[in-house]
């Protein structure tokens, strides 16, 4: 499922894995989460940066859902 939810946002034209994405690995190289983020500007000069992170509910008790966008912020993304 994660890699499915992957490949749709990638097939976003606006969407920029290597600026946008951060993916988490198992130690067996596997991807098993994924964080996005997405940016709109109003007329004005706001900003709005969206993150966005999924992981599977069996892997919920790992701590990558709080690790995960603390990873992003830390990226600037």
């Amino acid at each position: 499922m994660v890699l499915d939810e992957l490949v749709e946002a990638v097939d976003d034209d606006a969407f920029d894995p290597q600026r946008d994405a951060v993916v988490v690995l198992d130690l067996s190289g596997r991807a098993v989460a994924f964080g996005s983020t997405t940016t709109s500007a109003s007329r004005g000069t706001v900003v709005r940066v969206d993150l966005d992170t999924t992981v599977p509910p069996g892997r919920s008790s790992e701590g990558i859902g709080h690790a995960l966008p603390a990873r992003q912020e830390d990226c600037g993304l």
